[in-house]
């Protein structure tokens, strides 16, 4: 369902709120105003006639009509932001530079969404007098520095406190659609504040968007919310999936736990130890945790809501930009990568078992690795002779953020996986680990179990440890494994060209511009895989921001200097899918026709001339950091 068709259904409404709302203080009128006005209506009875007019009142003597002002400052107020009466601007000669100019572009807005949905949008100067509307309106718009708050963890507790009604969905029917929450600002958080504000607030970032109070031109304005109806079908059926996952994670768990509760005894645990563990040499909590981890994951597989088509078909990146206020997170990546490791036991008496990682304990092998294959019921029945088959592997690259990876080759399969292990203070580490999967080894179950000599890192899932070793036997079918999510780092940006001009004696055209992140991320960069190749490149997506900014900056240049070189350049970037680009092979460099270079760098460096149309992408990305390894192990290479 469209916002437009929720208005039309007589369910949408719309608020606005910002604290430019809040009637004045007489207290905040200049005194020297207030003389000014009286000195004003004293010299003239066509004055005061006229600010009678004005305040619906027959009452022609100067000094009572101030007392009248000052009753009715609100109303005068208004009058003077939507009019410019002479008698007002010397009232609100001290308001007008604090708030007017605010307020008239607040009118604008008021006039774009009352011409668009045709709805009278209500406004508000406070979250607390606005809760009742928030709670039941289509869309909100919301000022991030309310009521003289200036501080950012101030403003992000005042919005908590309403969090409910920021997220309560509209019904329609029997149907209930999210609200477009649209944060305002003439100073807007970066990116990182962006994402805790949601997170504290829990509004989806799907129905979360941004605007810039200091561009609020009518265009603009109109512009944006065309692109917000536009973006709610698709944002609408990516939701309803998320929700279909929670309700079957939720009811798939209900119903595991039902049954272990109303049929699992303590002899059905006995008779299993007894008669089938005990000679396996395994244990209940390891056979358990295995067998409702799976029963688990088989329920959520089968449930029905998950198998129907419920996402959006759209997939063109130009249809759907990223919005370069929100960087995409990394958490689809981290959930795949803790799918390849398993548990580790914590008991240090606990028998190898098969896809068991172990890393060597002397400091001159560290980053070194082992990888058990042996079949697992041999290893639950191994004596400490027991030779166990082994792949060799390292860590390539180990730290803490995600961003170092993706400058170096990673992946999941043909040997390779991206561990995720905790670290000291709770945070996380990553590390990209290659196993050698054609130098075998064996050692016995007593070595490996020698704590001074190795030590139990991670526990590979069945399904990436079989692969590894079909791939070390020289198995004919490979185990494919399942694709693993990309995850991005954001990129700076600065664009140049110089061309020759058109004719002989024609100046050169020459710009350039800089989008440093500061407002918005004009760039993100990924590792992505192309239709029908099982390869990665390198994969920058640019941001609504930047193509806004970057065919603005290109329109206004031809209106003031005719190019030819420079008008192919712009009708390159005219097409959306264009705002895509995928580096070849190992570069990190494309070329265009029309002389367009599009090349990324850690870091800008020294540049010489431009040639030709240039962006310039770098990312700035700190020094590689170790990660302090927990109590117990871990490792870095």
């Amino acid at each position: 369902m469209s916002l437009l068709k929720a208005f039309e259904a007589g369910v949408g409404s719309v608020v606005i709120i910002d604290d430019l709302y809040l009637e004045p203080n007489p207290e905040a009128v200049n005194g020297e105003a207030l003389a000014a006005l009286h000195r004003e209506l004293k010299a003239s009875p066509e004055n005061c006639t006229q600010l009678g007019t004005l305040l619906n009142t027959a009452e022609v003597d100067a000094f009572k009509l101030l007392d009248v002002v000052n009753d009715n400052l609100a109303q005068l107020y208004d009058k003077h932001i939507t009019g410019h009466h002479p008698l007002l601007q010397t009232l609100f000669s001290d308001l007008d530079e604090k708030k007017t100019a605010g307020l008239r572009r607040l009118r604008a807005l008021e006039a774009e969404i009352a011409k668009f949905f045709d709805v009278t949008p209500k406004t508000f100067g406070s979250l607390d007098a606005s809760r009742e509307d928030l709670s039941a309106c289509s869309i909100a718009f919301v000022d991030f520095f309310l009521e003289g708050i200036t501080n950012h963890e101030e403003a992000r507790k005042n919005h908590q406190a309403v969090k409910t009604e920021l997220g309560k969905a509209v019904p329609v029917g029997k149907d209930m659609f999210p609200k477009v929450v649209v944060l305002m600002s003439t100073s807007l958080p970066d990116s990182g504040e962006l994402a805790i504000f949601r997170k504290e607030t829990s509004v989806r970032g799907a129905f979360f968007h941004t605007m810039d109070k200091a561009n609020f031109s009518s265009a603009e304005i109109e512009a944006r919310l065309k692109y917000f109806q536009a973006s709610y079908e698709s944002a609408i059926k990516l939701n309803g999936y998320l929700e279909t996952i929670e309700k079957e994670i939720s009811s798939a768990a209900s119903e595991l736990n039902a049954e272990l509760r109303n049929r699992l005894d303590v002899h059905d645990l006995t008779i299993l130890k007894t008669l089938r563990l005990d000679a396996e040499s395994d244990t209940p909590q390891s056979y358990l945790t295995q067998l409702l981890a799976e029963a688990l994951a088989a329920r959520v597989r089968m449930a029905k809501g998950l198998q129907e088509s419920v996402l959006p078909t759209e997939h063109s990146y130009g249809d759907a930009p990223f919005d370069g206020k929100l960087l995409p997170s990394s958490v689809l990546f981290e959930l795949f990568a803790d799918i390849a490791v398993a548990p580790t036991p914590t008991s240090g008496t606990a028998k190898v078992a098969f896809g068991d990682v172990l890393e060597f304990v002397d400091e001159t092998q560290k980053g070194k690795l082992l990888l058990a294959i042996s079949p697992a019921c041999d290893l639950q029945r191994s004596s400490a002779d027991y030779e166990v088959l082994l792949v060799p592997g390292k860590v390539v690259e180990s730290n803490a953020s995600l961003s170092t990876l993706i400058h170096n080759s990673y992946g999941f399969g043909q040997g390779g996986l991206v561990l995720r292990l905790p670290a000291a203070g709770g945070e996380a580490s990553y590390s990209n680990i290659v196993f050698d999967y054609k130098s075998l080894r064996t050692l016995p179950v007593s070595v490996l179990q020698d704590s001074k000599r190795h030590r139990r890192i991670a526990r590979l899932t069945e399904i990436f440890a079989q692969e590894i070793k079909t791939l070390a036997l020289n198995n004919a079918s490979r185990v494919g494994v399942p694709i693993d999510p990309s995850f991005s780092i954001g990129l700076k940006a600065k664009v140049r060209y110089r061309f020759c001009g058109d004719g002989r004696d024609a100046p050169s055209v020459e710009g350039e511009f800089d989008a440093d992140g500061a407002g918005f991320y004009p760039a993100v960069l990924a590792m992505g895989r192309q239709l029908g190749d099982s390869e990665l490149y390198f994969t920058v997506m640019f941001s609504l921001q930047f193509k806004e900014q970057l065919q603005k900056t290109l329109e206004e240049k031809l209106a003031q200097q005719s190019s030819n070189k420079l008008k192919v350049v712009a009708e390159h970037f005219a097409k959306p899918d264009n705002f895509k680009v995928v580096f070849d092979g190992g570069s990190k460099s494309k070329s265009f026709n029309g002389g367009i270079t599009i090349r990324y760098s850690r870091t800008l460096g020294q540049l010489a001339q431009p040639k030709n149309f240039e962006i310039l992408l770098y990312s700035e990305v700190e020094e590689d950091k170790q990660p302090e390894a927990a109590d117990g192990g871990g490792f870095a290479s």
